[in-house]
């Protein structure tokens, strides 16, 4: 006679994200059946994450209009310079400085 297939235990989700994977994090983290005390912890520890998450995206946004700014300033340069060029002005530009006037400053 053949054996019995096992059901599978379908876990309830949780109440705050409805989600099955966090109901089964709670269980992992469960200890001697307290329950309410893994979802404070699980749920803190969510919150706390959620705060640094809005950080970072907070310096991300930041460092994203930084970056663009300093490509346009870039690509500015690079403009006034090959318009100096064109006009024939030239960065191999020589200043003769005289030891004793630069050591009287």
């Amino acid at each position: 006679m053949r054996r019995k297939v096992k059901s599978v235990h379908k876990v309830p989700a949780d109440a705050k994200y409805q989600s099955e994977s966090v109901a089964r994090f709670i269980n992992a983290i469960m200890w001697d059946g307290k329950k309410s005390v893994a979802r404070t912890m699980v749920y803190g520890a969510f919150d706390i994450i959620k705060g640094k998450d809005e950080v970072i995206a907070v310096q991300a946004t930041r460092i994203e209009r930084e970056s663009t700014d300093k490509v346009s300033w870039k690509r500015a340069a690079d403009l006034w310079k090959k318009r100096a060029e064109e006009a024939g002005w030239s960065n191999d530009v020589v200043i003769d400085i005289n030891p004793r006037e630069a050591a009287h400053g």
